[in-house]
């Protein structure tokens, strides 16, 4: 390919992702029947005190997870612009208690350089985000996560199992169980549940194909 013609397609690309990018069903409702809050519910004991949600997108799942009592805090982040917007906005606009909203912040930032000091947060957890980083840049990714979690927190990963929800350009990377056991336990994650999760949920009710992982962040 010539570099005009990969120009025009890394172009493209971009702008595909920026058009696909913010989940179309952004409102608390739509989420709370959707098997990432089954997993927020099912792994609360471990999301606790300072929290961060790695890769917020419309900030929904976040605000869900605001509602654990042992959350003190939880911070979104995410790259898009247009997404952290309609974060800000949901939390404005949905009925959640104040005592709940008070507990979200988003803020723009990348997952390849997080604007937060060591051991910032005790807890964290990244959902469907992984598959769109490329391989080699996950080392950088995942030592970011490691830094801003204190020795012992939890991270919590959802992701697609292989290609099941392979969409083409947006997707890059793609695990099975013990391929992805594998990459965190090379990245220095200590696993503690690794898992193929095929549950029904409100809006899938032939079953999603996702797989789970609980790791803890050993220095």
């Amino acid at each position: 390919m010539n570099r005009t013609l990969l120009k025009l397609f890394n172009r493209s690309w971009r702008y595909r992702l920026k058009e696909n990018y913010i989940t179309a069903h952004a409102s608390i409702e739509w989420w709370e029947g959707h098997i990432n809050y089954m997993l927020l519910q099912q792994y609360g004991a471990y999301l606790t005190g300072e929290v961060i949600d790695f890769g917020c997108n419309h900030g929904a799942c976040t605000i869900l997870a605001a509602r654990n009592a042992g959350l003190a805090h939880i911070t979104g982040v995410d790259f898009n612009k247009e997404a952290l917007g309609e974060a800000g906005r949901l939390l404005q606009t949905c009925n959640e208690k104040p005592e709940v909203k008070h507990k979200v912040t988003f803020r723009e930032a990348s997952l390849f350089e997080l604007p937060f000091a060591d051991d910032s947060f005790d807890n964290g957890y990244m959902f469907h985000v992984i598959e769109h980083i490329y391989p080699a840049d996950q080392k950088k990714v995942f030592g970011e996560m490691r830094r801003v979690i204190k020795p012992g927190g939890f991270i919590l990963f959802a992701l697609p199992y292989e290609h099941a929800y392979d969409d083409g350009v947006q997707h890059v990377a793609f695990f099975n169980v013990d391929s992805f056991r594998k990459t965190l336990n090379d990245f220095g994650f200590e696993v503690k549940e690794c898992y193929r999760d095929q549950r029904p949920d409100r809006h899938t009710p032939n079953g999603h194909d996702c797989i789970n992982a609980m790791c803890s962040n050993k220095k």
